[in-house]
């Protein structure tokens, strides 16, 4: 096969890969504002965004910021990991001798801290 068609093959499974994590943290999102026993254009409202997106972003349809993800998990009363998925990775670096942690979702652009380097 030649180098276009491996490229090609490779960002399918990527992107099915991203569809799959993007429905499974939808269906968390959905899990949780059930326990809150909120409904759809309740979240939308309290978001400032409309009820057609929430239920976009439950569906899997439409991909998530990690801040959206904290305004989620604040106004379900839940941690911030309730909602993590597999590939959800926990990084930790050391800035200026300080070590410091952030979560990085999957999809989110990532800056290499030696190098300067971007990463998606």
């Amino acid at each position: 096969m030649d180098r276009t068609g491996t490229k090609s093959y490779a960002l399918k499974r990527r992107a099915a890969h991203l569809s799959r994590l993007r429905k499974l943290l939808g269906k968390r999102l959905r899990q949780a504002r059930k326990d809150a026993d909120l409904s759809q254009a309740v979240v939308g409202c309290k978001l400032g965004q409309g009820q057609t997106l929430i239920s976009k972003i439950e569906g899997g349809l439409r991909g998530v910021e990690f801040g959206e993800v904290e305004e989620f998990a604040f106004l379900y009363g839940k941690k911030l990991m309730d909602f993590a998925t597999p590939t959800t990775i926990l990084v930790s670096k050391s800035l200026n001798g300080a070590r410091k942690s952030a979560i990085l979702w999957a999809g989110d652009r990532v800056t290499a801290a030696r190098s300067g380097r971007q990463r998606r």
